[in-house]
């Protein structure tokens, strides 16, 4: 259960609003469930399965929910280049593979987008801090936090074997 469908309904009507080559991200498999009957589209476990309709998600191009778990599995997603992340991962490597499914060479469209949907002020902060200092705390060790940097600084256009551009948008629960 949920206290609020606020972050249910926003992220239906994003997939709606952007549709082809759009993918919201998501951590728990209720709420990706949920997500993916309120809005209509296919979503994908881990495994990269949709149960429901049997397809995998690299042979799927239309708007989708997919598992943050699947990113760690190599699948290459080029056929999505917008992205809303509702649960950012723990940590830099984790993060890197998640952007790298969609954000890689072969890549057709000009611009790789991605949105971040913070649950709480707490998460949002640690985010910008972990971006000023470079590191992120997870357990009791001290991460480094370079991947946002990584992909901006590191993504030439218009060569072979290139990347597109990335563009990066943070966003808060109040926004």
């Amino acid at each position: 259960t949920w206290i609020s469908r606020n972050v249910l309904d926003h992220a239906a009507a994003w997939l709606k609003k952007h549709g082809h080559g759009a993918m919201v991200w998501v951590k728990h498999l209720a709420f990706g469930r949920a997500l993916a009957e309120v809005a209509n589209v296919p979503f994908f476990e881990a495994s990269g399965l949709c149960r429901r309709t049997k397809h995998y998600v690299e042979d799927y191009n239309g708007p989708a929910v997919a598992s943050i778990d699947a990113n760690g599995t190599g699948m290459n997603l080029q056929a999505y280049h917008r992205s809303l992340v509702l649960n950012t991962p723990p940590n830099g490597m984790q993060m890197e593979q998640l952007l790298g499914r969609t954000h890689r060479p072969g890549q057709p469209e000009d611009e790789v987008t991605y949105e971040f949907g913070f649950s709480c002020v707490e998460d949002e902060q640690s985010f910008e801090q972990a971006y000023r200092d470079g590191t992120m705390p997870f357990g009791d060790q001290t991460l480094p936090f370079y991947w946002l940097g990584a992909l901006l600084d590191f993504s030439p256009m218009g060569v072979e074997g290139g990347r597109s551009l990335p563009v990066v948008i943070v966003r808060s629960a109040q926004q």
